[in-house]
């Protein structure tokens, strides 16, 4: 069942898109801070990229799915409404929440050092 468990991540990410995005961000954030606690050296600015790559992958597991799910649509000439999770709205609230974890992620990586001085001195 290797195929069904990206499919069952990104049913997840549309169904729960906020909490998934703060989760993306958190595991970045987190490790970033043990990192930088434990072995210092930028580390935490540095996890910024992890937490890039981390959304970037969940991003790419739901667009997957979406673009599976619509070339099937298409083949089998339904035009109907698709059902929840995949219904319009919920797609884009999911891939905008997606976007903020990309942004805050690029932040990290971008200006994690001086957002690190200036919280921990």
């Amino acid at each position: 069942m290797i195929h069904s468990q990206p499919r069952q991540i990104s049913e997840l990410v549309l169904k729960y898109p906020l909490t998934s995005a703060l989760f993306v961000v958190a595991v970045g954030a987190c490790l970033g801070a043990v990192a930088q606690i434990y072995f210092g050296n930028n580390l935490f600015e540095r996890f910024g990229s992890f937490t890039v790559a981390f959304a970037i992958v969940v991003f790419g597991t739901v667009t997957n799915l979406l673009q599976s799910r619509a070339q099937g649509s298409y083949i089998m000439d339904d035009d109907g409404e698709p059902p929840e999770p995949f219904k319009t709205n919920t797609v884009k609230r999911a891939l905008n929440w997606q976007g903020f974890a990309l942004i805050i992620g690029t932040l990290q990586w971008g200006f994690g050092g001086l957002l690190w001085e200036y919280f921990h001195g």
